[in-house]
Order: C-alpha cells, then structure tokens, then sequence
C-alpha cells in the first residue's frame, strides 16, 4: 500500500502497472474499504493528472469514493487548485461533477466558491442537470456563489440559467425559506442584490416570514441604505404590507374550483405526467389529423365550381358538394383540425424555444379560417353560421394557458382565490398519480401559472 501511495503522489504509471502484476487485487482492496484516502485522492491532491486517468480507466468506482473527509477525487483537486486536473477529469468522466461529498457539496457548488469562473462555466456545459443539486441545507449552486461573495461566479450562473431558460432556479430557497436575494441583503452585498432583483420576487418570505425589505429593516450602515432604495425602486414591501399566503390546509379545506383547477390539471398533466413514448404517438396522430383535415379544405370531395355565366373570380367559387353536405363537412373538418391543432399545443411545453412552433401552429390555424372563407363567402347563412361555431368553439383556446390564466382572473376574483389556484397547480405537480416529483419555489402571482 505504501508503494501504490508513492507511485500516486509521483505519478509513476508504469510502477502502477508492475505492482498490479505482482499483486492483481490491490485495486480491488482499496476499493472495498470505506472512506479511505485512494490512490486516485493522492494523485489528485498532487495534481498528477495523466495517472489519475489512468486510475479511473482501471477502477471507475475510484471516482465516487469519499475519503474520511467526505470529500471525493475532484472534490480535492479543486480544494488543492490544480485545475487542469480538476477540468480532465470532468471531461472524461463528467458524472463525477455531481458527486456529493461532506454535507452534500458538489464538485460543482466547490467551483462556486472559487474564483476560476473558466473551469465553473466548462462544468455547467458538461453537467447541466448540476444546477439542480443542493446541499445538506437545501443551498443551490447560486447560494453558495452569494454565501461565499463570488459575484463572478454568480454573473456566470445567471447567464447560463438565462441561456438555457431556468431562471426558476435562481429564486428557490434553502431549507430556511431564505432565497439568494435574502442571503445577499442580510451579508449587505449591494453588487448581487442589484442583479438578483432583476429576475427574483423581492417580496418572497423566508420561514419567519420576513421579506428581504424586512431584513435590511434590522441592519445598519450606508450600504444597507442603498440596499433598502434598490428593494422599494423594485417593488419591495414588508412582510405585513404583503397579501397573506394560505397554507395548503387552509386550500384543502376549502370548495374546489372546478373551472380553473380542472385547466390547471390537463395543462400539468399535459407537461408532467405523459411519458416520452405517449407524447410521441399523440404528436403524431394530431399532426396527421392537421395535415389531412387541412388538405380537406384545399380539395375537398368533389372539388370546387365555378358559378354558371359568371367571371372566372375568388367570389364566384364554392364547393362541388350540395349546400347540406358543405355545411356539415366544413363544420366537423374545422372542428378536427383545431381540435388536432389544440392537442399539438397542450403536448409542445411552454418555452421560448417551442415558441415559434406555437406561433406557427396560430398562423396555420389563420390560413385554414381563410381558405374555408373563401370558399364559403357566397353561401347561404345556414351555411356559414355551423362553421363560425365551431371555430370559434375551438380556435379561441388554442393557447390554453393563456386560457387558463384568463378564466382563473375570472373565476378566482380576489387575491387569496387566485393563491389558491396557485397552491393547486403547486399540489398538483407533486400528485403521485402523474407519476412525478416536483419541487419549486413559492410561486409569485398569476406568472407562475404561464411559466
């Protein structure tokens, strides 16, 4: 043992190589003791990046491994800043950036403390689901950053967060309710609390209750002035100047709100609770359904004619079929294809990158209303009115959260309804019977109901 323990510090590979020969379960020895320093600890304590490598390729398992400090490999190389080390070792393993050492730190939230914001952006690209990953006490990558006053690391942070659309993250809280915003006013960081307010509720409590107006309330000092008029500038209140949030007994306890609940539940069931293989086959029934009944108002069955003794024009067209059928026809077409078209927006989620095929979907749906107008401009009013009908019926809702946040300003007319709804789309994520686990911050008004 004491010579594979020179041979890591040294970075002897073909030392290693003829020790493993005389003794071919060393490796396996080690690995089978709990929280000892291993070959792979040593050699990246010391920067040896080449044998740490070699290490990994023989024994992968080396790379999760804690040593009696609870810190892994790369946890060390980062403590000890070789860094060259530390991005090798990421980049062919990049697993091993969310490896959770003493008190549930990561490689990744280590990198948040230090001030080379290279090797922190190389780990966002090579693990981006890091960002999810919280410690003991419920601190995100972005806590740390503002616990340890990284304002460089936390600029990178939020860029990233912006660039791949989760800046949700940026306002959950820790296992005392504080949000970054509420670390940086109490450590009176007035660089950090002028960016998070940017994109953070300023008015959201921690489990006493305070909001970040609050806090700066108890501090003194110049900088705390400062803090206080960036906070009322942004909207910032006490907690008693807030609405009341009802708990979640207070909403179970109360009458159910059929309409606005009964949306909120299609649109998260739509979002969460569909695996991969049944969004994929709806996709493609709905987007086979548009297709077909949209070739149907192009040609439909019998074509189109042209009224006898007239100018060949526009508005002397209409359908071949009889009036009877062409009424029936155009109704249940048009109610196929927005129906199909609707299905296709409730299955594609909200973001800004699925946002120019929901526009598309709209102007598609315009297209369609266009070709049966022309078709139908010179018929009679029996005729035209079952269309009308039903696109209206089924064109109004096409972006069904935007419906959704329109009927719940209806149905729920007073500010602690409309938490409600909140608090239902909230229990409705963690319903075991969509057969997912959601964990978010406290929503902040109606946004949270369209994000």
């Amino acid at each position: 043992m004491d010579k594979l323990s020179k041979y890591a510090q040294e970075g002897r590979i073909d030392m290693l190589y003829d020790l493993l020969q005389k003794n071919k379960d060393i490796l396996d020895y080690v690995n089978g003791q709990p929280f000892w320093d291993t070959p792979l600890h040593l050699s990246a304590s010391y920067g040896q990046t080449l044998f740490s490598l070699e290490l990994l390729l023989l024994k992968p398992s080396f790379g999760t491994k804690l040593n009696s400090s609870g810190l892994s490999p790369l946890h060390v190389s980062i403590q000890k800043g070789h860094f060259t080390t530390s991005r090798k070792l990421a980049k062919h393993y990049p697993e091993l950036v969310r490896v959770k050492g003493r008190g549930g730190i990561t490689p990744l939230h280590q990198m948040a403390m230090t001030e080379n914001v290279d090797v922190l952006a190389e780990f966002l690209q090579l693990s981006p689901l890091g960002i999810h990953d919280v410690t003991a006490k419920g601190e995100t990558v972005v806590h740390v950053a503002v616990v340890n006053k990284n304002v460089a690391a936390l600029r990178v942070l939020v860029g990233w967060m912006q660039r791949i659309d989760k800046q949700r993250i940026l306002g959950l809280e820790d296992d005392d309710g504080n949000t970054a915003l509420h670390v940086a006013v109490s450590t009176s960081q007035t660089e950090v609390v002028k960016l998070l307010t940017r994109y953070l509720n300023v008015n959201a409590k921690n489990i006493d209750g305070q909001t970040s107006l609050d806090i700066t309330m108890t501090l003194s000092g110049i900088e705390n002035e400062e803090i206080k008029k960036i906070l009322v500038c942004r909207g910032g209140l006490k907690a008693s100047e807030t609405p009341k949030w009802p708990t979640e007994a207070a909403f179970l306890s109360s009458y159910r709100r059929v309409i606005g609940e009964t949306l909120l539940g299609v649109d998260v069931y739509m979002n969460t609770g569909l695996t991969s293989d049944m969004r994929n086959a709806l996709l493609v029934v709905a987007g086979l359904i548009v297709t077909s009944t949209y070739q149907a108002i192009l040609q439909p069955p019998g074509g189109y004619e042209r009224h006898r003794g007239s100018l060949p024009n526009a508005s002397n067209i209409r359908f071949a079929m009889t009036t009877k059928f062409s009424a029936q026809f155009l109704s249940l077409n048009t109610l196929a294809f927005f129906t199909a078209t609707l299905m296709l927006d409730l299955l594609l989620p909200l973001t800004r990158f699925n946002l120019v095929l929901k526009l598309s979907l709209s102007f598609l749906g315009m297209s369609y209303i266009f070709c049966a107008f022309s078709a139908i401009s010179s018929a009679p009013l029996y005729v035209i009115f079952p269309f009308v009908m039903a696109t209206l019926l089924v064109n109004i809702p096409l972006y069904v959260r935007t419906t959704s946040s329109a009927a719940a300003g209806q149905v729920f007319s007073n500010h602690q309804q409309l938490q409600f709804l909140v608090m239902s789309r909230s229990i409705l994520k963690r319903c075991p019977a969509f057969g997912v686990e959601w964990s978010s911050s406290r929503p902040d008004g109606i946004r949270t109901l369209i994000c």
